[in-house]
């Protein structure tokens, strides 16, 4: 798979463009970063994380530059490397 354990962040990822281009990535083995002013980003990482994914959804506007630097301070560490099976 194209993705398999790269962390993969998606703006605008509630809706159109942005939610079927996680929805792709999901099914390459993305970790996903889901991001969206809307609260709807949230119900999309449910649904992809029943399915099996790593999938963060974050509720921010990106259009301001104080919710963008916190969503990003934040969660800078939300995603571990994978752990490998020696």
């Amino acid at each position: 798979m194209r993705f398999q354990d790269k962390v993969v962040a998606i703006t605008g990822a509630a809706q159109g463009i942005g939610r079927q281009t996680a929805e792709q990535a999901a099914r390459e083995g993305a970790r996903l970063l889901l991001i969206d002013r809307s609260r709807y980003v949230h119900e999309l990482a449910a649904t992809l994380a029943e399915s099996g994914c790593d999938v963060l959804a974050l509720e921010a506007d990106l259009e301001q530059w104080a919710s963008t630097e916190q969503v990003f301070c934040r969660r800078r560490g939300s995603f571990r490397p994978p752990r490998r099976a020696d």
